[in-house]
């Protein structure tokens, strides 16, 4: 007998605050606060003008850092995924490289808008008391003696490289770090409660959303294209690109790279210069022609 896989995505709903008009039910809390108007997590919060605007704080400025970040999850969840793919296993330690490249730069921008000069005293103060103190209580083992890299390493700013080469072990410490806020609640929507996941936030969301598609052959990507690189659902497991048109120049991009694709752009270059210079010698002849 077969059974139907139910897969987490689909089975735990993630819900985020609404308004009366968008609102697809409530959630019960356990205080004495009336229940709460929610709406579910769907696609449509990935179109570029959403998107972008859940990544703004309240005066309307671009959180870059954070931006940069989730981005980098998403490809870093994308390639840790393609070990299911038995076609393209041998790609994920490329990808999973690259994308590590990113994450980590998106942690330099955070630590270079974070900080202030004024709290470098604090921070030197606060990794000699981790050195001192907390790294002997815990028996832990930041392996450095430095109080600025060793309060840089608590904060997550630097990864040791223990959690580099273990994928499970960065992504779970990568993803819990956005999931304090999340609750597990009661949603009571169309006559019936069902359990769900509610975010305070959409950039909370995104993040379980993530988190849930973990195990699943489709998710969340980012688009290869040079002149693209914004997040998208997948229609299919090996959709690489948000559009059919974006795939078929991200291919040819990717082709130029190549020794054949450079050989033949050379050629072609060739054999329109020689097109360009047969016109001009042909146009001066016609001229010189007229003027006799």
């Amino acid at each position: 007998m077969r059974t139907k896989t139910v897969t987490a995505a689909s089975a735990i709903p993630v819900l985020i605050p609404a308004t009366v008009a968008d609102q697809e039910g409530v959630v019960v809390t356990d205080t004495l606060l009336p229940p709460f108007l929610v709406r579910g997590l769907k696609t449509d919060v990935l179109d570029h003008g959403r998107f972008s605007q859940s990544f703004r704080n309240a005066e309307g400025r671009e959180l870059v850092a954070e931006k940069e970040e989730f981005v980098a999850v998403v490809e870093l969840i994308e390639a840790y995924k393609l070990r299911m793919h038995p076609s393209r296993r041998g790609e994920w330690k490329r990808a999973w490289k690259e994308a590590l490249r990113k994450y980590e730069g998106s942690i330099f921008t955070y630590k270079e808008t974070k900080l202030l000069p004024e709290d470098e005293k604090k921070r030197r103060e606060f990794g000699r008391q981790l050195i001192e103190i907390v790294v002997p209580a815990c028996g832990l083992d930041l392996g450095t003696k430095s109080p600025e890299r060793a309060a840089d390493l608590w904060d997550g700013y630097f990864l040791l490289r223990s959690a580099k080469s273990n994928p499970q072990l960065l992504l779970g410490r990568i993803i819990s770090k956005h999931l304090h806020q999340v609750r597990v609640v009661l949603w009571f929507s169309q006559g019936r409660l069902q359990p769900a996941l509610y975010c305070g936030n959409e950039r909370d969301a995104f993040y379980v959303r993530t988190m849930l598609s973990l195990n699943e052959r489709k998710g969340w990507a980012v688009c290869p294209y040079s002149r693209c690189g914004k997040v998208f659902e997948q229609s299919r497991p090996d959709q690489e690109c948000c559009s059919t048109r974006h795939t078929n120049a991200h291919r040819i991009a990717v082709w130029r790279t190549t020794s054949r694709g450079r050989r033949a752009m050379k050629n072609d270059s060739e054999r329109r210069k020689r097109k360009s210079d047969r016109a001009r010698n042909t146009k001066n002849r016609q001229r010189g022609n007229k003027s006799q």
